[in-house]
């Protein structure tokens, strides 16, 4: 429970902007972890459900490279220590759903020097930044308001422009903001426009920009990013369509419905580029031409010659060391807030056979 406190403050925060609706998110952070270790001091079938939902919530939350690693892999390994009593669970099937750690790559050191994307994955960053100008070109004409999108583009620019010389743990830093938008955002811009056809077309495509992080940035894993993208396309392309066949608004829907399409093709390249075989929601979504807009001049980007990292098959499992402080941002925390800094040692969890 106190996870999803903490969750539920952090996204007040963010979209109040309250300091003392963040102090909270930090107090309630701290009572989760000293209880997740609780919980795995007494692991069984009665508290599985709970170690398994506190660990991937205070996962969500995780802003440093070696705290939300562990949380994942000790997450992956109460999933595999629960096969026996699974049928009890009402989380179990829907983390197996998800497909978040079968894709994810064995997590490197923090300082591993990361490997650069491939010209095929450059040549992704630009359609990509080109399809997000043929949206803000489309809000434009709609006279609509172009923040988040252009966000979004600046972000783009800018992931280009972190040196090859930074460490995963670094990388990782600079790929949070776009984790804290995936999570805050669609809510803030749906309650903003009141659920538009056009800001559900501009979320759609931060889970896009979110799939081709995985292309950029392969050591930082699907995990992070790619699987827990697919679903939100899909299930908007779906709303946009039975929108569409309804004709619930008014108005022209075209453009909004051809610049679906890309988002789709992003997450079909990205099934078939990690592996996941089941269909995708929306094989119905029609086909159309790519909208006629203008856009800006691509981007001049660096050629890179090395090639991805390999995938393999993690073998995850609860550290040794402390789920440290900086899983918290601790800037104007007061001194007396509850800190897992004053925790005991931190969750062991060694369940595979």
């Amino acid at each position: 429970m106190h996870s999803l406190l903490a969750f539920s403050a952090m996204h007040i925060a963010f979209l109040t902007d309250c300091p003392i609706v963040g102090n909270l998110a930090y107090e309630h952070r701290g009572i989760a972890l000293k209880g997740l270790q609780e919980g795995i001091g007494s692991f069984g079938p009665e508290t599985s459900d709970a170690v398994l939902a506190a660990s991937l919530v205070l996962s969500w939350q995780a802003t440093d490279w070696r705290s939300w690693t562990q949380l994942m892999q000790g997450t992956s390994s109460v999933v595999d220590a629960m096969a026996s009593w699974s049928h009890d669970s009402q989380f179990y099937d829907w983390i197996r759903e998800t497909g978040t750690f079968p894709t994810a790559p064995p997590s490197p050191t923090p300082d591993h020097r990361p490997s650069q994307p491939r010209k095929e994955d450059l040549d992704a960053l630009n359609r990509t930044l080109a399809q997000l100008q043929k949206v803000e070109a489309h809000q434009k004409h709609q006279k609509e308001d172009t923040k988040h999108i252009q966000q979004l583009i600046s972000f783009l620019k800018g992931s280009r422009k972190v040196s090859p010389t930074l460490s995963v743990a670094q990388q990782f830093e600079r790929l949070r903001p776009l984790r804290t938008w995936l999570f805050y955002l669609p809510v803030m811009a749906l309650q903003q426009s009141g659920c538009s056809v056009n800001s559900l077309v501009t979320i759609a495509h931060y889970y896009t920009v979110a799939v081709l992080m995985e292309r950029l940035f392969p050591e930082i894993g699907a995990a992070y990013f790619g699987n827990l993208s697919i679903a939100p396309v899909e299930e908007i392309a779906r709303c946009l369509l039975s929108i569409n066949i309804s004709g619930s608004i008014e108005g022209d829907l075209s453009t909004p419905m051809k610049l679906m399409q890309f988002p789709l093709e992003m997450v079909n390249e990205f099934r078939n580029r990690i592996g996941i075989l089941e269909p995708a929601r929306t094989p119905s979504f029609p086909q159309y031409n790519p909208p006629n807009f203008y856009t800006n001049e691509p981007a001049n980007l660096p050629q890179a010659t090395e090639s991805f990292m390999p995938y393999g098959n993690p073998a995850f499992s609860y550290s040794h060391e402390s789920l440290t402080g900086t899983m918290l941002n601790t800037e104007g925390i007061p001194q007396n807030a509850v800190s897992p800094l004053t925790l005991s040692s931190p969750p062991i969890l060694r369940l595979r056979p």
